[in-house]
């Protein structure tokens, strides 16, 4: 069995507002409402589970169209991951897991697939980006950019690999560094448009693309 994780827990400091980022419209749907999808049309998953804040008032609505499960979230995002990943190894014999964040609309049930799919080689697949700005550091007038790169959901893993290794009070927030170097990892650079939505003005471009999807 294979699961998607779901973090829903975020209360979008940065964003601002009364109402998280995640639960907000963007080109007709609930921002997370798009993650639910990618993850209940990919073939690689089995189960879908949710961690999010009770009462669930947003998402209770969804399972009339979706197959998910809800669990509560953490105070923070190391203790979301941490009560998902007991909730799923409680209840199921679990292979492989993607983690994703419900504020990442652009996410795709082929990107998922993807992924999962490199799990038969590897003990972690993540979805990367390249550095296309100039990189600073303070103290160094030359960064070569080319030794750095940007670390996305979704975050594949072998299950027990990954719960194995897993810390909630590891400061990392790339659960790639959670795994030992000697980890075996796939980093996956060919899906572009994958923008978190962090604030009000990411509105637009994620309106665009995902309308461009719709009519494509």
């Amino acid at each position: 069995m294979n699961a998607a994780l779901i973090l829903c827990g975020g209360v979008g400091n940065r964003f601002g507002g009364g109402l998280p980022k995640q639960y907000l419209p963007v080109a007709g749907h609930m921002c997370v409402e798009y993650v639910i999808r990618a993850c209940c049309e990919a073939k690689s998953v089995d189960k879908v589970v949710i961690c999010a804040a009770p009462p669930y008032e947003y998402l209770l609505p969804l399972r009339e169209r979706y197959d998910f499960e809800l669990t509560p979230s953490g105070a923070e995002r190391n203790g979301t991951i941490h009560l998902g990943l007991e909730y799923i190894r409680a209840r199921y014999a679990c292979e492989k897991l993607a983690v994703i964040d419900s504020a990442r609309p652009l996410t795709t049930a082929a990107l998922i697939d993807t992924l999962m799919e490199k799990l038969d080689e590897y003990d972690a697949a993540i979805q990367c980006r390249r550095l296309s700005d100039a990189l600073g550091h303070y103290g160094e007038q030359d960064v070569d950019r080319s030794r750095y790169y940007l670390i996305q959901t979704p975050e594949c893993f072998r299950f027990e690999v990954f719960y194995r290794h897993f810390r909630e009070e590891f400061p990392a927030t790339c659960l790639l560094n959670h795994l030992p170097l000697t980890a075996s990892r796939f980093l996956y650079f060919d899906f572009i448009n994958n923008l978190k939505m962090t604030y009000p003005e990411d509105i637009d471009f994620l309106t665009y693309v995902l309308e461009r999807r719709r009519e494509g």
